[in-house]
Parts: C-alpha cells; structure tokens; sequence
C-alpha cells in the first residue's frame, strides 16, 4: 500500500462496498489459517491431547517438577504438591467426537492467532497516516507476545495449582470425584485463554493513549478501581476463590496496570514532545 504525507492513497475512492469486500477477503484468509492448523490439530490429536491437555494433571509435568526441586533445595517438603491420580470419564455418546472438535478448534486459533492478528493489521493499516504506522509498528508482534506468555501463565502457573487444588479438596469422606472430560478441558481452556486475553492490557492502554483517551493521571487516580476490577476478574478466572490462586492471577495483572501507567506516561511524553517541536 502507498501512503502520502497527507494522507493515505487507495483509500479515499473506496466504496463502502469495497471495503466490506477487502475485509471479507482479510476474513477468508484468516478462516483459512485457522482451519488448516484445526485440520492438523485434529489429524495429531490424540498424541496432543495426551500431551497438551492431560500434562498439568500429571506428576511429572514441568510445574510440579520445579516447586518439588525448589522445595527440596530450600528444606520445605511440604511445599512439593503432587496432583491425585484422577480418572476421568466421557457420558455423553458423542462426547470423544466433541472434545476432539473442541481441542482441535482451540488449537487451530491458537496457533493462528498471530496470522489473524496480522490480518487485520493489514486491512486497518491502509486507512491510516504514515505517521500513525510509525508510531505503531510492531504491534502484531507485541499482541501475539503478549498472548502467548499469557496463555503460558494460565498453562504452567494457573492451572497446575487451580486443578490440584481442586483435585484435593473434599468436602466429605463419602464422596469420591469422577469429573468428565469435557469439564476438565473446559476449565483448562478457559483459565489459558482467559489469561492470553488478560494480558493483553499494556497493548489495549497503549492504543487509546496514543488516541488521546487514556492518561497515566487517570489511570493514577482510579488506581484504587482498578486494583478491586482486577480482584474481580481473578475470581472469574479462576475457578477457585481462595487468597492463593487469587495472587497468583492477581498479581501478575497489578504488575501489568503498573507497566501500563508507564506505557502510557511515555506516550504522552512523546505526544508533548511532538508538539512543542
């Protein structure tokens, strides 16, 4: 695409319509890309499903692997937590076929997300300055990080402690758990997915306070706010309410309002800059 230092080219003489039909054709490859990383997905799924969605349950997974050497190096063994053998069940007649259709799709947006987030950089990117690019470049590239680490939070942090948590916890002694399938993945997709969007906030802070609607003062003042919203979307994340897996969800998300205060404070003092030059 061209751009002037006016302003766009190729843009102005557009047509509603046209651009409908560039979207469409942004939205078609991005369909694409997903489908063939589902198809592939689906195609590996019972070697990735073993090693993907039943890893964070099992007592050589990498989480437990690390708390254990650390506990032991540091003398506290009661730190060191195994999973229980948990045995699993499927009672709905087409459940296997749903839950591979279930992986596979997650797995497919997943590992296209990158691609989709780049498509619809592509169909944004015409219809601003070149200015703008400048001043936003790279940001496929930081929303893609930002989504993965957050997906590797929820995947190696989170989850290990929610599902033991969970696991152990009785309420009496009659009681013997034989949770599904489809719930299990369920409560891991969520927690994963949920963290990759979560941390998403530096690059969403950074988009509105380059378009003037967010300030460090206003992010400095509501502080407070803030700190009890993140207290509430980490209890919807996760799937447990005790103070442990609170902090370890809200934690994290207080560090990243504190890095997007700072985030936006060099916008401004960039925007400052520009216009006393």
């Amino acid at each position: 695409m061209l751009f002037s230092s006016n302003g766009p080219q190729n843009i102005e003489n557009m047509t509603f319509l046209d651009h409908v039909d560039s979207l469409r054709k942004h939205l078609i490859r991005s369909f694409i890309a997903v489908v063939v990383f589902t198809i592939i997905g689906f195609v590996f799924r019972t070697e990735l499903f073993d090693l993907i969605v039943f890893s964070p349950v099992q007592p050589d997974f990498i989480t437990y692997k690390a708390i254990c050497a650390l506990a032991h190096k540091l003398g506290v063994d009661g730190m060191c937590v195994l999973p229980p053998k948990i045995n699993f069940v499927i009672t709905d007649f087409a459940g296997e076929f749903n839950l591979a259709m279930t992986f596979s799709i997650t797995f497919g947006i997943c590992l296209a997300f990158p691609y989709v987030i780049w498509e619809l950089w592509s169909f944004i990117k015409p219809g601003l300055y070149e200015k703008e690019t400048k001043k936003i470049s790279g940001i496929v590239f930081y929303i893609s990080l930002l989504f993965f680490i957050g997906t590797a939070f929820g995947y190696f942090i989170l989850s290990p402690s929610s599902l033991t948590f969970l696991a152990t916890f009785k309420t009496s002694n009659q009681t013997a758990q034989m949770p599904t399938v489809n719930t299990y993945v369920s409560l891991l997709l969520t927690m994963v997915l949920a963290c990759g969007i979560a941390f998403q906030l530096p690059v969403a802070v950074f988009l509105l306070s380059k378009l003037g609607l967010l300030t460090p003062s206003f992010m400095k003042s509501y502080r407070r706010h803030a700190y009890v919203l993140i207290t509430v979307a980490a209890a919807i994340i996760t799937p447990t309410s005790d103070l442990f897996n609170l902090s370890i969800v809200g934690m994290p998300m207080v560090f990243l309002y504190e890095l997007s205060i700072f985030i936006s404070a060099s916008v401004e003092k960039k925007r400052e800059k520009e216009l006393y030059n």
